[in-house]
């Protein structure tokens, strides 16, 4: 994330109470709400969604927005409105979850100081602490997005080794992922070491290895039933992987006594 330059246009630190509501509004600013205790509702374009503790709120200029509280406990939370220079918008979603960490209270609280007191060059401490907090929220939801996406891979890699001779199509991986396809990629070759499509062929070559060793099949067969349809690009790899072409396996594992 590139250095935002943006100004604090003001700062509330909000305890709300039984009635409470921030009636249906568009703002010219960006605004950030952290909300630290409590539970309420939120309306974005049209869309009612619940909230609370942990949940970061982001209205970006004339988003269409409300919010409200029904029942105890009832919210509390931190808002910034600022002025962004050099982005459209922050990277923040309008509605993310946060694992509410300690830090980010604190450095809300920091900035309630700053603002309240007014010491000498407040307004540039203000401006580095919202930055502060930003970068900290921003680390936080990356933290949780990376673990959600390694989940996801580990389930895949563990769905391939299941039936590696599928018809794996790395566009449907992608599709099915949510990734785009370079993060897809990057994060696969991170926790195999190598591509997916590799990483695939490498399964099916021990495939073939078994039943080269345990089958009376022909090299065709065999290549066939691991989900190659040219036997020689098979062959090919095969030989890549093993050092020696499939017959020769063949030959070399039938003098192996079986005890």
């Amino acid at each position: 994330m590139n250095r935002l330059l943006l100004e604090l246009n003001f700062f509330v630190k909000r305890e709300t109470k039984k009635g409470w509501k921030l009636p249906m509004r568009t703002i010219p600013d960006h605004e950030l709400v952290y909300i630290y205790e409590g539970e309420g509702v939120v309306c974005l374009n049209g869309m009612t969604k619940k909230i609370k503790k942990g949940d970061l709120l982001y209205f970006y200029p004339n988003l269409l927005h409300s919010m409200h509280v029904t029942q105890e406990p009832y919210l509390k939370f931190f808002a910034t409105h600022m002025t962004i220079e050099n982005a459209d918008a922050l990277p923040f979603s309008c509605l993310q979850k946060t694992n509410a960490p300690i830090e980010i209270y604190e450095l809300y609280e920091q900035l309630r100081h700053i603002a309240k007191s007014k010491p000498y060059l407040y307004k540039w401490k203000q401006n580095l602490k919202i930055e502060q907090i930003i970068l900290l929220l921003f680390e936080d939801i990356q933290r949780k997005e990376m673990d959600a996406n390694s989940d996801f891979m580990q389930h895949l890699i563990d769905d391939i080794h299941k039936n590696p001779t599928a018809n794996w199509n790395i566009e449907d991986m992608v599709k099915n992922s949510g990734l785009c396809k370079t993060t897809f990629i990057k994060l696969f070759r991170e926790i195999t070491n190598t591509t997916v499509l590799q990483y695939i062929i490498c399964l099916k070559i021990e495939y073939a290895k078994d039943y080269i060793m345990n089958e009376n099949k022909s090299i065709q067969e065999i290549a066939l039933l691991c989900g190659f349809n040219d036997p020689y690009y098979f062959s090919r790899c095969f030989k890549k992987q093993t050092g020696v072409s499939p017959s020769e396996f063949r030959k070399l594992t039938s003098f192996i006594p079986i005890l």
